[in-house]
């Protein structure tokens, strides 16, 4: 039987993205603020849904979740806009939106978006929600498309 060539881990070069290759080091340990507020975590109503949109999917008007959700786009594209912020998304983007805050978004119509929408609660002390005290942003872009 013949072998193949490992698969590289990193994706090839791209003109709208970058590969970072080199990173800091990574801290072993929390700072001790952090760990005490990592020891107190709780997360749960944890549901994903994998889906493809049509060209014609739109959220609108603007709506509020009653939790916290990740839409992570796998592939097409589209805009939003939270709490009055555009963005603009594609393969690879992270979108956050947070619980109770107005979003809005849309498709391209001539290249709609494959989606994976993960909706969760993230608490500290049962109270204190974790987007809000980490201060997610609306789109994190991701590199490994």
């Amino acid at each position: 039987m013949a072998e193949h060539p490992p698969t590289p881990h990193l994706p090839p070069a791209h003109i709208q993205y970058t590969t970072i290759t080199e990173f800091p080091p990574y801290r072993q340990t929390l700072p001790a603020d952090i760990a005490k507020l990592v020891e107190r975590l709780a997360v749960s109503k944890v549901t994903a849904i994998k889906y493809t949109c049509t060209a014609r999917w739109i959220i609108s008007p603007a709506r509020r979740v009653a939790d916290d959700m990740f839409f992570h786009i796998l592939s097409g594209k589209g805009s939003m806009e939270v709490a009055g912020r555009r963005a603009r998304f594609g393969p690879g983007d992270l979108i956050h939106w947070r619980r109770g805050v107005p979003h809005a978004a849309t498709t391209d119509a001539d290249d709609p978006i494959r989606v994976i929408s993960i909706h969760y609660t993230a608490t500290i002390d049962s109270a204190v929600y974790l987007p809000e005290l980490v201060g997610f942003p609306d789109v994190l872009r991701l590199c490994f498309v």
